[in-house]
């Protein structure tokens, strides 16, 4: 295999919006992705947005060859295949879903070529470790000679203050060797010599409570400010007291993560009061606001972004509340405990709506949400994106950040494979 100054040739499969090419950025290993496949048109127009000088290709892959393949002299595939097989609230058809059928494509090409790749990731959704896909997917790399372990991580063990669980296994061929223990059982916790990149992770001392929530008491400023120290602990005392109810706990699977950052840290600051209005919650979504996780920008955790969000409420991400008045929080508690005991989410009075519009709930924005899935500020949308289609593509990727980790726990001594 030809290659030049140890720089890993990468096939991207799956490409979407380039979480994988960001990701390997972000690990700084040598890399040249020599070809990015993805069906989808608007994906594939952010993605060249963002790398224009790399060869993608708008196809399908149940198109392409073994013999291709090895034409194209890599040694490195990243994929992140459709989730939609796997995931809780579809059908999981598994192999009988057509959009599985292109994995399963690859994975017949994989054993017919001469020359596969030496390392290999996949990202994939929460759900995929218990399918038959996956089942195929362990028995090919076994024929293929490969050693591989299996995760099932969420950004909040990284320090990134957003659950988003998801499946991960990374591969190598034989003789590439993993510098930490193998085991067959799927593992949840990260090997001892890759936290060493973590550096999302603060210590939990940080309480942020000096965080300014407000601009002129309205909407706008995210930033430090000690001048509102006062008001701003008498506020997080209203709402530690009566907020627990309107956001999901602090946990995760029972396990608490006080080392994330945050989400103060991951939102836009001076923007206009005009470009925040625009993220409001549109009143006529009030009366679900006792099912939403609601937060504000102290908070170290928020739930999982889904390609729903944006013109779906329930279940489709966190909204988050830009009020820093503590009695607006103790009568929204009052509310949803009233609301929750009645069984009434239709018949509200303009006083009870009133409770709610104080609040100020929005949406989190599309740069937020990628800056949550720890894409770099260099990332952007081309002009043309909609709003609807930027939380699509953000609800359907990955968090760079983990993947950059794991891109670095699969190079350990790679060098010696090249």
């Amino acid at each position: 295999m030809a290659m030049n100054n140890n720089t890993f040739r990468v096939l991207e499969l799956y490409s979407g919006i380039g979480g994988m090419h960001f990701a390997l950025q972000e690990s700084n290993i040598p890399h040249e992705v020599v070809t990015a496949i993805d069906i989808n048109p608007v994906a594939n127009k952010i993605y060249s947005y963002n790398f224009p000088h790399t060869n993608l290709l708008e196809t399908g892959i149940e198109g392409l060859t073994a013999d291709w393949l090895d034409r194209l002299d890599f040694n490195m595939v990243l994929m992140s295949p459709p989730c939609q097989p796997f995931t809780r609230v579809g059908k999981r058809l598994d192999t009988k879903d057509s959009r599985t059928r292109s994995f399963l494509h690859f994975l017949d090409c994989l054993q017919k070529m001469k020359c596969p790749p030496s390392l290999m990731l996949l990202e994939n959704v929460k759900g995929f470790e218990v399918s038959e896909t996956r089942h195929l997917f362990l028995k090919t790399l076994k024929a293929c000679n490969y050693k591989y372990q299996e995760f099932i991580f969420t950004p909040l063990q990284f320090g990134i203050p957003n659950s988003r669980s998801r499946y991960y296994l990374v591969a190598k061929k034989y003789p590439g060797k993993f510098y930490f223990d193998l085991t067959d059982e799927l593992q949840e916790e990260l090997p001892a010599c890759s936290k060493q990149w973590l550096h999302h992770i603060e210590p939990s001392e940080d309480c942020g409570e000096t965080t300014c929530l407000s601009q002129d008491k309205d909407i706008n400023c995210l930033l430090t400010c000690k001048t509102e120290k006062e008001e701003i602990r008498d506020f997080l005392d209203y709402y530690n007291k009566y907020s627990t109810i309107l956001h999901q706990e602090e946990f995760e699977n029972g396990i608490s993560y006080p080392n994330c950052k945050a989400l103060k840290g991951f939102l836009e600051t001076n923007q206009s009061k005009e470009y925040y209005d625009q993220f409001l919650m549109p009143e006529k979504y009030f009366s679900l606001f006792v099912i939403l996780d609601i937060v504000c920008p102290h908070l170290r955790k928020s739930v999982c972004f889904t390609k729903r969000y944006g013109h779906y409420i329930e279940g489709a991400g966190s909204m988050i509340q830009m009020s820093t008045d503590g009695q607006s929080v103790k009568d929204a508690y009052d509310l949803k405990m009233k609301t929750q005991q009645l069984k009434n989410r239709k018949q509200w009075s303009e006083e009870e709506f009133d409770v709610v519009r104080k609040l100020k709930l929005r949406f989190f924005t599309p740069r937020e949400i990628a800056n949550l899935l720890c894409f770099p500020h260099t990332f952007d949308f081309p002009p043309e994106t909609t709003l609807r289609q930027k939380y699509r593509v953000l609800g359907n990727s990955l968090n760079v950040h983990v993947v950059a980790v794991l891109i670095k726990l699969l190079n350990q001594d790679s060098n010696l494979m090249l």
